[in-house]
């Protein structure tokens, strides 16, 4: 699978730097997402998640683009807007024992279990500031920066997910 990234940044005049980023990336599901409670021999009755061997990679795009402001000696004003388009999001989701199926492994029907599934799509969008302040007295050097991110969150899913229920649909902090 290809990985195709690419950015970069312009000095457009002495005082304005555009910057600008584009990029595809994959996460493989990690250990306790394949195998996680696989290998138990007695009958399992509860788990904080089942892991699932067919589970496919993540993918996502994302894209961003800023302007960097020198505004005075020192002071520096940064706002970049992002989005990032993500598939194939692994999470546990509440399945019945009855309709998992791993060799070997015993479940009890009626009972429900966080089974690891390729359950979800998301888009993700924003606006990041941030202004810096910076000086150097004698020997000391001062930074002061304060920022601000607004972040936007649309998810699909297609069952309630474990980690789904703790994102929240719009963050922003300063």
């Amino acid at each position: 699978m290809l990985l195709p990234q690419v950015s970069g940044s312009y000095l457009l005049t002495r005082q304005i730097i555009v910057r600008a980023a584009w990029g595809r990336s994959v996460r493989a599901a990690d250990f306790t997402e394949n195998y996680n409670d696989n290998y138990k021999k007695d009958t399992l009755k509860s788990s904080p998640g089942i892991g699932n061997r067919n589970l496919v990679p993540e993918k996502s795009w994302s894209t961003e683009l800023g302007f960097d402001f020198k505004l005075v000696s020192g002071t520096l004003l940064s706002i970049t807007g992002f989005n990032r388009n993500a598939s194939e999001l692994i999470d546990y989701v509440k399945y019945d024992g009855s309709q998992i199926n791993i060799e070997g492994l015993k479940l009890l029907p009626n009972m429900l279990y966080w089974y690891a599934q390729n359950n979800s799509s998301t888009k993700n969008y924003g606006l990041e500031t941030r202004i810096s302040y910076s000086k150097n007295v004698n020997t000391t050097s001062i930074k002061i920066t304060c920022g601000y991110t607004f972040l936007k969150i649309d998810n699909d899913y297609d069952k309630t997910a474990k980690y789904a229920m703790l994102q929240p649909n719009t963050w922003s902090t300063g």
